[in-house]
């Protein structure tokens, strides 16, 4: 009776699994699709912040180095620069320990921003290559 009960408990949640690992796999491409999505829109909203920054601190550095903060090895340093002050002070602020994984990351990121700079108001905007579904 005992072994039944146990037998028929495994089976159900072999099943189990297996249903939610072949729906994930169905609707792999439409996740997908929403976690490329919700990149997009970081990408853009710290694209705004970079942009509303960068555009004050290029109107006193002009005057002072004539140095333009907006054109390209400049603008990407300092998005670069600005990713890793934000998780700088986040991490202060929550007194957390420095991930050197996640420095890495904020600075792909600010590296993202600073090339991908003109790229959001194209129509296609971050859409690269071929759409597979």
């Amino acid at each position: 009776m005992f072994g039944r009960l146990l037998f028929g408990f495994c089976t159900l949640s072999i099943s189990l699994v297996m249903l939610t690992m072949l729906i994930f796999l169905r609707n792999l491409p439409m996740i997908l699709r929403l976690v490329l999505g919700l990149l997009r829109q970081v990408l853009y909203l710290s694209y705004l912040i970079c942009e509303a920054l960068l555009t004050q601190v290029q109107r006193y550095l002009f005057t002072v180095s004539s140095i333009d903060v907006l054109s390209n090895p400049y603008r990407t340093l300092a998005c670069c620069l600005l990713s890793l002050g934000c998780y700088a002070l986040l991490i202060r602020l929550l007194n957390q320990p420095f991930s050197n994984w996640i420095a890495i990351c904020v600075f792909a990121h600010g590296l993202l921003v600073g090339i991908l700079w003109k790229d959001f108001f194209e129509p296609q905007g971050l859409n690269m290559g071929e759409p597979l579904w």
